[in-house]
Order: structure tokens, then sequence, then C-alpha cells
């Protein structure tokens, strides 16, 4: 949510969801779909279903004619560009988020991510369990 709230540069305006159906109805197998003030999208799946074999996390970025894609945090490649990166284990950055959190506590600095940013992905967190429990789109602006 927060990856996809900062690329899109934007609020997040609607947020739907529909969740696998289990016995046991955890909801631990979740499409959400969220819209931002400047007409981006993004689409998260989080499926718990699947093989441990697979990587745990996938990101795509549709962009300006190229495509980023990121697998696991380990590797980078951009089509449409003439760039690939690798690396020998993930980096998801929390190393470096603590850092710049706790510097910004010590010299009194900003919050390294702007307070709005951080409201609107919990609130469109709760909007999301709500679009779980009735089925609609909910609208956070």
């Amino acid at each position: 949510m927060d990856v996809a709230r900062f690329l899109a540069g934007a609020p997040i305006v609607s947020v739907s969801a529909g969740a696998l159906d289990t016995r046991l109805n955890v909801q631990d197998s979740v499409v959400v779909n969220l819209s931002f003030a400047n007409g981006s999208l993004a689409a998260i799946s989080y499926f718990s279903n699947g093989s441990k074999q697979l990587g745990k996390e996938h990101l795509e970025v549709f962009c300006a004619g190229q495509v980023a894609v990121i697998d696991d945090f380990r590797n980078l490649k951009i089509v449409g560009a003439k760039t690939t990166r690798s690396r020998g284990r993930p980096d998801k950055g929390h190393q470096h988020e603590v850092a710049a959190f706790l510097e910004s506590v010590k010299n009194g600095g900003p919050s390294p991510i702007p307070f709005p940013e951080l409201y609107d992905s919990t609130l469109a967190t709760f909007k999301i369990l709500e679009s779980l429990r009735t089925g609609q789109t909910i609208r956070l602006l």
C-alpha cells in the first residue's frame, strides 16, 4: 500500500477489494484495487495459497512506455530501457527507513515519510476491510 501510494505520488481516492472464499473465512488471499487523485491505478494481489518456492513479492510499474519489474526486491528490470540490476539478497529498504526515522528524531527534523501519506495508507487499509465486508468500492475523499 505504502509503495503504491509513494509511486503514484497522489492521495488514494477509492479502494475496492475481494477475497477468496475459504472454509475458515480468514481472507488471506485478497485482491485490492486503488484509484489515486491523479488518475493512477494500482492493483495489489496478496495470496497465501501458492507455492512457497516462488518469490514473495513481485512489483510491476507501467509508465511512459516503459515497465519496471522488481522481483522479490532482488532484481530490477526495466523493459523499454537497457537497465537490469540484481542483488544477492532482498532489500526492502527497512534498514534505511529506520535509520532515516532515527536521524529525524535525533536532529528534530521532519518525518522521512510525510504524515499525510502515512494517514492515507492507513485509512485505505481500513477502507479495504470495509470493501471486503460490503463488496462495494469505498471512496476516501
